[in-house]
C-alpha cells in the first residue's frame, strides 16, 4: 500500500512550494455621518446660491407687487372701505399669486437648482445627513420668503389701514408666515423628488388652487392658502370678513404644520436614496 498523501500545506515533490498568503488587509472604519453640525455651513452653502442668483431680484419684485397696488390705491382712491380694499388685495393677490409663486422659485431653486447643474454631487458624496441637507434648504428658501411676503404684506397693510386694524394685520401677517413655510416645504421636496418641480408646482397653484379649491369647498383642506386664510381669519377675528371660509383656524394650523413635517420626511427619505448619477 502506498504511503499516506501529503497534505495541502506539504510540499510536493518536485513543485514550488506554494506562496505564503497575504495578510488580511484591515477595513477602514466608514466616516460618521456628520449631523447638526453641518447645518451652519449648509445653510451658508445654500444662501450664496440662493440669494446669489439674479432671479431673487425678480422674486423681490414680485414680493412687492401688493406694495405697488396699495401705493396706488392710496394716491388715487380706492373703492369701498380701506379694510374691505385691504382683504380683497390680501385674497385675490397676496395669497392667491404673490406668496404661492414666491415660494414656488425659492423652494424649487434652494436644492433643484444644484440638482440641473449637477454639483450637487460634491453635496452627495460627503458623509452627511440628508434630513440635514433638507432642513437646510427649506430653512434658507423659507425665512427668504417670510422676509419677502412679509414685509411686503406688512406694508401694504400699513398703507391701507394704517393702524386702525392692528387684528386684520397681525392676522394677515400670520398667515403670510404659515403659508411660506408650508409652501417653500412642499416645493423643496418636490424638486427633489421630480426635475419638472416648477411645472408641477405651478399646476398645484394655478389648477388646484386656483380652480378647483376656490370652486369646490370639499377640497380646501388640501389647500396651502385656505389654511393661511384660515389662520389669518381665526386671529383677526370680527376684521376677518370675507377672509372667513369653511376651514376653521386651528385645523388650518394643524394642517399646515403637518403637511410641513411630511414634506420634510418625504424630501429627507427621498434625498436618503438619491443616485449620484440621477444628479446628472
Amino acid at each position: 500500500m502506498s504511503g499516506a498523501a501529503p497534505s495541502r500545506r506539504d510540499p510536493v515533490p518536485g513543485w514550488p512550494a506554494a506562496a505564503p498568503s497575504p495578510p488580511p488587509i484591515p477595513r477602514r472604519p466608514s466616516a460618521p455621518v456628520l449631523g447638526a453640525s453641518v447645518l451652519g455651513p449648509l445653510v451658508d452653502v445654500t444662501m450664496r446660491g440662493l440669494l446669489g442668483r439674479r432671479r431673487i431680484l425678480l422674486v423681490g419684485l414680485l414680493a412687492l407687487a401688493p406694495v405697488g397696488v396699495a401705493a396706488i390705491l392710496v394716491v388715487g382712491g380706492g373703492l369701498g372701505t380701506t379694510a374691505q380694499i385691504t382683504r380683497q388685495l390680501y385674497d385675490s393677490l397676496v395669497m392667491t399669486t404673490v406668496v404661492p409663486l414666491v415660494a414656488l422659485i425659492l423652494g424649487t431653486t434652494a436644492i433643484g437648482a444644484e440638482i440641473d447643474d449637477g454639483t450637487v454631487v460634491h453635496l452627495l458624496a460627503k458623509p452627511v445627513g440628508r434630513g440635514w441637507i433638507i432642513l437646510a434648504k427649506m430653512l434658507v428658501a423659507g425665512t427668504a420668503g417670510v422676509l419677502l411676503c412679509g414685509t411686503s404684506t406688512l406694508l401694504t397693510g400699513l398703507l391701507l389701514v394704517r393702524l386702525d386694524s392692528p387684528g386684520l394685520l397681525l392676522g394677515m401677517l400670520v398667515g403670510v408666515v404659515l403659508s411660506v413655510i408650508a409652501y417653500t416645504a412642499v416645493f423643496v421636496t418636490l424638486s427633489v423628488w421630480t426635475g419638472r418641480a416648477l411645472i408641477a408646482g405651478l399646476a398645484y397653484v394655478l389648477l388646484w388652487e386656483g380652480l378647483v379649491a376656490t370652486f369646490f369647498s370639499g377640497t380646501r383642506l388640501l389647500s396651502i392658502r385656505e389654511y393661511g386664510l384660515a389662520v389669518a381669519a381665526g386671529i383677526a377675528g370680527p376684521e376677518a370678513g370675507t377672509l372667513a371660509r369653511d376651514v376653521p383656524l386651528v385645523t388650518g394650523l394643524v394642517l399646515a404644520v403637518v403637511v410641513t413635517v411630511v414634506a420634510f420626511w418625504l424630501g429627507a427619505r427621498r434625498l436618503a436614496r438619491f443616485e449620484i448619477s440621477d444628479a446628472g
